[in-house]
């Protein structure tokens, strides 16, 4: 019995360890450039920990990307990693898995939140600056944190012809229900060993 709990303890501990990790999910530089579509994004696959994204952007280039946050999951953090440029970048979010504004004449009330990129937010999480940006001119819808399951597009473009590196971590934690649930478990298992 004591060697089941343990396996089952073991076993628990490597989906925990596998989820937080970090992962490089798309690197331009190996995967490709990101879709320049905004009605078709490039689709990421994001789990539970730090999904790293690194682009580059000039003048005209526009990159759009979607992922889904799985049930169970929260988007908590869109932290910028590295930036190589010393002029701003635009960076907005919707909800669904494109981007419906028109790049040439957008309407920033039916984004979900944006915020303008630079160096100075190297090591930051921009998450909440774009749940904010209500407050904004012009206001876009602004939302809370943490952002629940459900699909999310984002637009990234740089109208400057320096072209501009870019890398974001976009963390995902376990939803409080599931890591209590998780907590119930290992609880039940200790029990089990006592006995």
């Amino acid at each position: 019995m004591a060697l089941r709990t343990l396996a089952h303890v073991l076993l628990l501990s490597a989906l925990l360890s596998r989820g937080a990790s970090a992962a490089a999910i798309w690197t331009e530089s190996v995967n490709g450039d990101l879709s320049g579509n905004r009605a078709a994004p490039t689709a990421l696959a994001v789990a539970v920990g730090t999904n790293t994204i690194s682009g580059s952007t000039t003048g005209g280039d526009l990159d759009y990307f979607t992922f889904t946050v799985p049930a169970g999951a929260e988007f908590t953090r869109l932290t910028l990693a590295a930036y190589g440029a010393t002029n701003l970048a635009f960076l907005a979010i919707q909800h669904g898995s494109a981007i419906t504004e028109n790049p040439g004449s957008p309407n920033a009330a039916n984004l979900l939140g944006y915020v303008h990129l630079g160096a100075a937010q190297v090591g930051t999480d921009v998450l909440d600056n774009m749940g904010a940006s209500n407050g904004l001119v012009p206001a876009a819808q602004g939302f809370s944190l943490p952002l629940g399951p459900g699909s999310y597009a984002f637009w990234l473009q740089q109208a400057n012809a320096t072209p501009t590196s870019y890398t974001l971590d976009v963390v995902l934690t376990p939803e409080p229900a599931s890591a209590g649930l998780l907590a119930a478990g290992l609880a039940i298992l200790a029990a089990r060993r006592r006995r």
